[in-house]
Parts: C-alpha cells; sequence; structure tokens
C-alpha cells in the first residue's frame, strides 16, 4: 500500500475559502526514536537528579565508604510528605476572566468554570476506577519529586457506547521527552 500523501510548505496559503492549515510531514518511527533518544541524552544530568531525589525519598542507605559511620535520614522522605499532602488537599479553582462583561456573557462564562469542573471530577472518578490517583494527587506528587509534570488531555468517543469523556492522565517526567519550538511545544513523547 502506498502511504504518502502530497506534502504542503508550512508557509503555503491554503485554498481559498476553505481555512484549512497545511499539512506537515509527518515522522517516520526512526525520526522520532532518534529525537527521543538525542532528547535523553541531552536530558541527562536531569533525569539523573530525578533517580537521585527518589533515592533520597525511598531512604536508600547512605554509603561513607569504610570505615565510617552511617546513617540514612528520613528528612527528605518528611518533607516531600509535607509538601505534596499539602498540594493534594488543596482546592483546585477554574477561573475564566470577565471584565466588565454584559451579565449573558459572565453566565456564559461560568457555566464553562463548571462545566470544566464537572470534566475534572469525572476525570477523577475515571482515574480511581483505574486504581490510580487522582490528577490533583498525582500532579503534586510530580511537582515535588520531579520538579515538573506532564500529561496527555483528550476527548475520547468510546466506540462501542459511543459515550464521550475526558481523558486526563499525568505522566512521570522521568518517561518523557519532548521538543520546543518558536511558537512552544513542538513535539512529546511518553516512553
Amino acid at each position: 500500500a502506498d502511504n504518502s500523501r502530497e506534502i504542503v510548505p508550512q508557509n503555503a496559503e491554503s485554498p481559498p475559502g476553505r481555512g484549512a492549515r497545511p499539512l506537515t510531514p509527518v515522522p517516520t518511527p526512526e525520526q522520532i526514536t532518534n529525537l527521543v533518544d538525542s532528547h535523553e541524552l541531552y536530558t541527562e544530568d536531569l533525569r539523573k537528579r530525578m533517580e537521585d531525589d527518589w533515592n533520597l525519598f525511598v531512604l536508600t542507605p547512605f554509603d561513607a565508604g569504610e570505615g565510617y559511620q552511617e546513617y540514612t535520614s528520613n528528612e527528605p522522605m518528611t518533607y516531600f510528605n509535607k509538601m505534596t499532602s499539602s498540594l493534594a488537599s488543596g482546592k483546585l479553582k477554574i477561573r475564566i476572566p470577565v471584565t466588565r462583561a454584559n451579565r449573558e456573557k459572565r453566565e456564559r462564562e461560568s457555566a464553562k468554570e463548571r462545566f470544566i469542573l464537572g470534566l475534572l471530577q469525572a476525570n477523577d472518578e475515571r482515574l480511581l476506577r483505574l486504581g490510580q490517583p487522582t490528577l490533583l494527587e498525582s500532579l503534586s506528587s510530580y511537582i515535588d519529586l520531579r520538579g515538573r509534570y506532564f500529561g496527555r488531555v483528550m476527548l475520547v468517543k468510546d466506540p462501542m457506547t459511543g459515550e464521550v469523556y475526558a481523558d486526563i492522565t499525568p505522566w512521570d517526567p522521568l518517561h518523557v521527552s519532548w521538543g520546543m519550538g518558536p511558537k512552544g511545544l513542538k513535539w512529546i513523547c511518553h516512553k
């Protein structure tokens, strides 16, 4: 089968009246693998720091060397637990700013906020059914332990039932590679 398709340069104009964006070349699996491998090499020090932080959290015994007394403090784990608990027990607020809008616009923006809060609540219920922590719990631990957070956000339609639901899944930053472009995030891969 021929999977080739016409590639339109990024600076090409869209056909009149169609409003479509130009196609960009789809990377091959080899190109994706090369991007991920080069990013992992580039961020090797960051990943090493994340692993070292994990070792502090799980109280990996300290090795002082031969002839010295050794002591492993539980202070990093205690501090991590305190910070994660603080973040996870906080209240998530969604606010769409509206400046002196008319009543109808304010009500519309308020409905959007309630809709987003409902999506987040439904997503937390889905995560709990899968045996995973809630979104806020995951993000707070990744922020504390890894120093950053990543995730996937999409609407999914179940092909069997036709039900549409929000899938907001946090990813462990240790296993994520990404690339930045002039307009922000260009690509991301969870490995």
